[in-house]
């Protein structure tokens, strides 16, 4: 499916008194061509979206790591497995979920597996089979999911590839220290990005948002059952949809052109000077449909004063280099690189609300970043991040509050005041909280949010009441909130095949290796589960201490070490693998002589054949 990307540059003069400053504002938006022709901007037809997306979304990759320590138990393991019920029923046949869980120690739950009909009633059963109780071996877990990740040959893999980490605490076993786990997940050859979901207060924002940096993700703070759903949305509808990776946008001053301007600042991710008169900024992705805004501020050169006169209110002329550099996904990454001058268009009618709104998101942005890495700082009190969320608030204020007229209803104007009043919601918390837990997720989570112009609000609800959605919304996005916030009308128990039910509540579920009854797994039964170690009913299986061999039922040994077995092998160590490890060689001498033999009964075939020919 053939996709675009457009360039636009959106000149906006100034009323301070040296009137040769202005600000551009340059957009780079992923256009969709199909999507496009086929469906109105306007309206959502949810039937034509789904088979659209369908057909065009990227092929993906997605291993999840569960936290399933004990502070998970209850509601918060609940919401974790709704999600991957959400995540399982979003997924096609060419996209493959792998599940890796952690307490004390780690496990894979669910291998990568397409996401067929078969798929995805293993991928139900090993949710619903998991069981929270234990510690913290986070850096275990995640380690695991790596190697889930690079499990896959380079040439099999899908072209979009993320990892999913949900924890609600703090790791407490293994690498503790976040700087010592960047360094363990470091890999400058990865192709998959790493988000991280924060659940509660209690959790360790900065080590999940220094994951998500260094993972080029996305970190996100569940703070309660609503807003799960909501990161879920921008997390899967993005995966599902990126288009370009590794984007890189360099801007440069148009020195050939008799009026040109000089660049004086960018404001974007990741931004750089690269000289005086060039600057870069670098996005991880564009998906679908997505738009991306670059203020600029510069200084226009001009010949003489009569000149400025005479063009200051025509900023048509103005012109600036750009060269985009990225990564085509679904082209197996092929680098693609585009360069052209981008003419300056004042067509745009809400100019000056679009500039207080950047300028606004950026300052915004700022702010956070000064206010969490001082609150990172050991022994700094909350109220120096206070003082410096004041500092910020009065600037936005000032500078762009107080010029909103409301009488315009600007989609752009509404959203600064969205920025506005969620700082000062920040505020608030940071005066009335003891602890900087919870103030730093708040703050980690708008940051990631406004940086890279990505909403976590929930794009299905009206405009008006809550604003925060207005540049943020794509079609894609649209879909998959409405598919998240109606889940039940997309349910189909991957057991039976009903949309009636989820599979977890299904009542022709596989039987139960308990009690041997059908209607529900062994993690439901009622009865008393024995140990089929030792005959127990005081513990799992799994978490028996004696060692029994099944064999001969005798304690002390295992069944690859009994001496029966042994003997039944001729002597040989017994391998349930049906290799012997400790003479390959001998086994290589019985299958040479076994092929022999079965080649022999073969030539006496084929000559007894001939015979009767």
């Amino acid at each position: 499916m053939k996709n675009t990307i457009e360039i636009y540059l959106n000149p906006i003069s100034t009323d301070h008194n040296n009137s040769e400053d202005l600000f551009m504002i340059l957009t780079l938006k992923c256009i969709n061509v199909t999507i496009r022709e086929q469906l109105r901007e306007d309206k959502f037809h949810l039937e034509e979206t789904e088979q659209l997306l369908m057909q065009s979304h990227t092929p993906a990759d997605i291993v999840c790591v569960i936290d399933k320590s004990g502070s998970m138990s209850g509601e918060k393991i609940t919401l974790v497995k709704d999600t991957l019920d959400f995540v399982i029923g979003a997924l096609g046949p060419k996209d493959r979920l792998s599940i890796v869980s952690f307490d004390d120690e780690f496990f894979t739950n669910l291998k990568l597996t397409s996401m067929n009909m078969d798929g995805r009633r293993r991928g139900s059963i090993s949710v619903e089979n998991m069981r929270t109780g234990g510690i913290t071996f986070l850096s275990g877990g995640l380690l695991r999911g790596i190697e889930e990740m690079n499990a896959i040959p380079k040439h099999a893999r899908n072209p979009s590839r993320s990892l999913l980490l949900f924890t609600d605490g703090m790791a407490n076993k293994g690498i503790t220290n976040t700087s010592l786990l960047i360094q363990a997940i470091r890999d400058p050859t990865k192709d998959y990005s790493i988000h991280t979901f924060g659940y509660g207060e209690e959790h360790d924002s900065n080590m999940l948002s220094a994951l998500a940096e260094e993972g080029n993700g996305m970190y996100y703070y569940v703070k309660d059952q609503a807003s799960i759903s909501k990161c879920m949305v921008d997390c899967i509808g993005g995966i599902l949809t990126s288009q370009k990776r590794n984007v890189k946008l360099t801007l440069t001053s148009d020195t050939m052109h008799s009026s040109h301007v000089q660049i004086l600042q960018v404001f974007g991710p990741h931004e750089l000077s690269l000289d005086g008169n060039s600057f870069s900024v670098c996005y991880n992705d564009l998906q679908m449909e997505e738009e991306k805004h670059i203020v600029i501020r510069a200084k226009r050169k001009l010949s003489n004063v009569n000149n400025h006169l005479a063009n200051s209110q025509n900023l048509d002329n103005l012109q600036i280099r750009v060269q985009l550099s990225m990564n085509d996904i679904q082209n197996n990454y092929e680098m693609e690189t585009i360069e052209k001058i981008v003419q300056a268009d004042q067509s745009s009618l809400d100019s000056h609300s679009k500039l207080r709104c950047h300028l606004s998101r950026q300052q915004a942005v700022q702010t956070l970043k000064e206010a969490k890495e001082y609150l990172s700082t050991l022994g700094h009190p909350l109220n120096g991040a206070c003082n410096i969320l004041k500092n910020g608030l009065e600037h936005i204020h000032s500078q762009h509050v107080l010029g909103i007229d409301p009488s315009l209803n600007s989609p752009h104007d509404a959203l600064t005041l969205y920025i506005f009043h969620t700082l000062q919601n920040i505020l608030a918390e940071c005066e009335n909280s003891n602890s900087s837990f919870n103030v730093l997720s708040r703050m980690n989570s708008l940051y990631y949010e406004l940086l890279y112009e990505r909403s976590v609000s929930d794009p299905t609800v009206d405009q008006s009441t809550h604003p925060s959605t207005v540049i943020h919304q794509t079609l894609p996005r649209k879909f998959y909130a409405y598919r998240m916030a109606n889940r039940t009308k997309f349910m189909k128990c991957h057991n039976c095949g009903s949309d009636q039910h989820f599979s977890r509540n299904c009542n022709k579920a596989e039987m139960c290796h308990n009690c041997k009854q059908i209607g529900h797994l062994v993690n439901q039964c009622p009865f008393p589960q024995k140990c089929h170690h030792c005959g127990s009913f005081e513990h799992l299986s799994r978490q028996c201490t004696a060692m029994i061999c099944f064999k001969c039922k005798q304690v002390g040994h295992r069944a690859n070490e009994c001496t029966l077995l042994v003997q039944a092998s001729g002597g040989n160590h017994f391998n349930p693998n049906g290799k012997d490890r400790n003479d390959r060689s001998s086994h290589e001498r019985n299958d040479s002589s076994h092929r022999g033999k079965k080649q022999g009964r073969n030539d006496h075939h084929i000559g007894n054949s001939s015979t009767r020919h």
